[in-house]
């Protein structure tokens, strides 16, 4: 899981740099302090609470997938399912206005 990108930038030789194996281990790292905080939060949960929270947090599917174990589809499936259900829930059937009797 990558969430930080190589600067393209910084190089600019396209070779490798002392400093750029050094982001690339900072880079791993931070990886492995989010799935531990992932972890930690969302031991507890169900599977589809997690793709909520994770979802929410701005994961995308595949970074998700990752952390949850579960495949791609049932990731997509799972998001598309609570989204549906979502606006139903925040989106409450109007009633006719009713017409005030003469």
């Amino acid at each position: 899981m990558k969430h930080l990108e190589r600067p393209k930038k910084l190089n600019i030789n396209r070779g490798e740099t002392p400093l750029m194996e050094k982001i690339d281990v900072l880079i791993e790292k931070i990886d492995i302090l989010i799935k531990i905080n992932a972890a930690t939060i969302l031991a507890d949960k169900t599977l589809t609470q997690k793709i909520e929270i994770l979802s929410e947090v701005g994961l995308k599917p595949k970074e998700i997938s990752e952390i949850t174990g579960a495949d791609n589809a049932t990731v997509s499936a799972i998001k598309s399912r609570t989204k549906s259900r979502k606006k139903t829930v925040e989106e409450p059937k109007k009633e006719p206005e009713k017409k005030p009797e003469v």
